[in-house]
């Protein structure tokens, strides 16, 4: 399990006490790898505010979303066994190994955990639960 002591300085009451928690830790919260983490307060903070112009879709993107879309359809509609259509369906999904998942906690903390990408969104919500009993 990774604490960010760095940014756990000046923490009070509950919070403090999870952080405690959490360093003694249970198993499953140090399998996940549990970070607590402390968001900038201050001037460190950015606020970016952009223009309109900035979300509207160029020609260029236009195009290749076009492309994406007339690719997908061709696809689509080849002929497939079901075997054939999960093997391209995993090939897709296993891009990635793990994935981070964080929550905002009260007073604004950060809980952040890794997770398995075809795992299921109860466990996420098991491992919010058991950040509340720590």
């Amino acid at each position: 399990m990774l604490l960010r002591s760095a940014h756990l300085w000046g923490l009070s009451g509950q919070v403090s006490d999870l952080v405690e928690d959490l360093r003694a830790g249970s198993q499953s919260l140090q399998d996940r790898g549990t970070v607590l983490l402390r968001p900038p307060q201050g001037k460190n903070t950015v606020s970016v505010d952009l223009p309109d112009s900035f979300f509207e879709l160029t020609e260029v993107e236009l195009r290749a979303m076009l492309a994406r879309q007339k690719q997908h359809a061709e696809q689509s509609s080849v002929l497939m066994t079901k075997r054939l259509r999960e093997q391209q369906a995993s090939k897709n999904t296993l891009k990635y190994d793990v994935c981070i998942i964080r929550v905002r906690l009260p007073g604004g903390y950060i809980a952040q955990a890794r997770f398995k990408p075809l795992e299921r969104c109860r466990r996420v919500v098991d491992w919010l639960r058991m950040l509340q009993t720590v």
